[in-house]
């Protein structure tokens, strides 16, 4: 019987329902018959004068038997009904939910692949996950390839007490390897990861319990983590972290196409022409060249061989080093290794010869290669290497002859680049100006034009009243391009000679830009006597403007404070306004998430030291930059 009633219970309910529309009338009818039979045997047994009590009495137990396993059946059949029901509406609101974290999702994807800088691709991933899901904050940390440490380049939604707790950590050493090589991507503030070690008092008093940290790749390998903080031990359930997964894959894409095209942007500098004269006697570039050559020959047991440069501009082949190639370029030695560099040049692959006849075998030479030497797509040479024995130099060696020809060319190219930093810093000054006066005075200007014209219009027509207000725009148009104009000039101005000069520069700076926009500002330096490389103080000047230029144009604030202090051997710049924060990306265009930030952090970057933003809506923007400091 048990059997039965679990076989039953098995059938879906809408085809239990479907056998009882129509099994109920033919069991009422079965029902009714056998009830009848039953009551007329009865009553046979039974004197005529109680028939009609006895009929009475048992159509009553039956009729109230009968009416409660009626209305019980119909009671089961209204519970699973709306025991049904409530599980579609409920399966419809997550379907629904998920529908409009996927939405948010592909809008934020759809943003972070039209960032045009690595800023705007962290402040995007720091902020996504406190909008697809119900985190605390979240950090966006990568791993610096030199050091080979941990560096804090974005954080969203944290206090600055946690935030400074977790960055003198970070500041304090935390090997990479242990976050590229962690496989417990989601644990609790009382774990040992290196992210909470020392920090669980700080956890607490922010409410954070746990956190997961999405793998960045870059390359094949992972290159950083984005931490998203959570205040319940749980964390993220599992349709989170498949979101915050793509998010993840999503930042850590777009991250290694923009430093691709950073490297591409390289190409557009041509290559300064590298004369043999100046290679010879003993320049940086030339002592690597003779390095290079020095190492291939004796790891393939050559006895000649050379590093050949290409002048793009011209088409020229010079000869940076050699060895064994005869005193002058009219030797027969030359000569062959000049003909497979140029036939090397013209494949784009390795010359390789293992056996040269006997016509054509200088000074003994049994064999021969030549193989191309390109960076990032570029010719820049060529290497050029002989043997005496038969067969040195075969097929065999040809993918590794090109790994290493590779690896040597981005030596080279390294070298020509360290030739073209200063030119390259003027040009990116220039173009920072240009841009600086392309989008304030050049676009005030033009609306003063238009200005003009509408006060001429409104002048011929007697309209007095509108072109006053008309002149009221203008003034003010006028004073934010004077405004413009004299950032700009102050910029190409600054200048430090002495290392007590900074302190004095920046509070001038500040209080030129107090007087100029009525916020409140303060500074803060300790100790008074702080003494700051005059190189470094210029940037950190440089720095200073840039920010108070977007407080003035972006964070409508009311209040500035820059805070100069040592600690621990690091000189730390903060600059804190109590503005509107950076903008919601979802409903912001990215063009306007780094605000010159991605300036600021190549200048701090270039004094060995590291920019961190700390921000949110309606939370104002603090800036940290932190240089390691030397006293002198």
């Amino acid at each position: 019987m048990l059997e039965i009633v679990s076989q039953v219970q098995s059938i879906p309910l809408h085809t239990r329902l479907r056998w009882l529309r129509w099994l109920t009338p033919v069991g009422v009818l079965v029902f009714v018959l056998l009830h009848q039979a039953g009551l007329h045997y009865l009553v046979n047994f039974l004197p005529e004068r109680w028939h009609l009590e006895t009929e009475l009495l048992v159509y009553a137990l039956t009729g109230s038997l009968i009416a409660w396993v009626v209305l019980n059946r119909i009671a089961d059949t209204i519970e699973a009904r709306t025991l049904a029901e409530a599980r579609l509406r409920s399966a419809y609101s997550t379907l629904e939910t998920r529908h409009q974290k996927l939405l948010l999702l592909q809008n934020y994807g759809r943003k972070i692949t039209a960032a045009e800088s690595e800023q705007a691709v962290f402040a995007l991933a720091a902020q996504a996950p406190l909008q697809l899901t119900e985190a605390k904050g979240t950090t966006v940390i990568m791993f610096d390839d030199i050091s080979e440490q941990l560096k804090l380049e974005m954080a969203w939604g944290l206090s600055d007490d946690y935030l400074r707790a977790l960055r003198s950590m970070i500041d304090a050493g935390i090997p990479a390897a242990h976050c590229r090589m962690c496989s417990e991507l989601k644990t609790q503030a009382s774990s040992d990861c290196p992210l909470f070690t020392g920090l669980l008092h700080e956890a607490r008093a922010e409410g954070i319990s746990s956190l997961i940290c999405l793998p960045v790749q870059l390359e094949q390998e992972r290159g950083g983590v984005i931490s998203v903080y959570y205040p319940s031990p749980a964390g993220p359930t599992e349709d989170q972290v498949r979101l915050l997964n793509i998010l993840g894959a999503t930042t850590g894409a777009m991250l290694a196409s923009l430093r691709w095209r950073t490297r591409q942007a390289h190409l557009d500098y041509p290559i300064d022409r590298l004369n043999t004269s100046n290679t010879m006697s003993g320049s940086a570039f030339g002592d690597f060249a003779r390095q290079i050559m020095k190492l291939t020959l004796e790891g393939w047991e050559a006895c000649a061989g050379g590093v050949f440069l290409l002048d793009a501009a011209t088409g020229t082949w010079s000869c940076a080093t050699s060895q064994n190639l005869g005193d002058d370029f009219t030797d027969p030695r030359f000569d062959l290794a000049l003909d497979l560099v140029r036939q090397s040049q013209a494949s784009s692959h390795p010359v390789i010869i293992p056996e040269l006849s006997s016509g054509r075998s200088p000074a003994g030479w049994q064999s021969v290669l030549a193989s191309p030497l390109m960076a990032e797509g570029r010719l820049l040479g060529a290497l050029f290497l002989a043997a005496e024995r038969r067969r040195a130099f075969n097929s065999r060696h040809f993918e590794f002859l090109n790994t290493m020809s590779h690896q040597i060319a981005l030596g080279l190219w390294n070298m020509q680049l360290y030739e073209q930093i200063d030119q390259t810093a003027v040009i990116r000054e220039r173009t920072r100006l240009s841009r600086e006066i392309h989008d304030g005075l050049a676009q005030s200007l033009a609306f003063m034009a238009l200005q003009t014209e509408t006060l001429e219009k409104l002048v011929i027509a007697g309209k007095t009243d509108e072109a006053v207000r008309e002149l009221l725009a203008m003034r003010h148009s006028i004073r934010s391009a004077y405004t413009e104009s004299r950032e700009a000039i102050e910029g190409l101005r600054l200048d430090l000679e002495k290392q007590d000069d900074f302190p004095i520069r920046l509070r001038e700076l500040v209080t030129q830009f107090s007087l100029r926009t009525g916020i409140q500002t303060q500074v803060i330096v300790a100790p008074e006597n702080l003494l700051v490389d005059p190189a470094a103080g210029l940037q950190l000047l440089r720095i200073t403007q840039e920010a108070l230029s977007n407080v003035r144009k972006h964070a409508q604030a009311s209040r500035v404070e820059i805070c100069l202090r040592i600690q621990e051997q690091e000189l730390e710049m903060s600059i804190v306004d109590d503005g509107q924060g950076f903008p919601v990306s979802a409903q912001a265009d990215p063009a306007l998430l780094h605000f010159g930030l991605t300036t600021m952090r190549e200048r701090a970057h270039s004094l060995g030291g590291a920019l961190t933003v700390a921000t949110g809506p309606r939370q104002g923007t603090r800036i940290n930059v932190a240089l390691p400091y030397l006293p002198s």
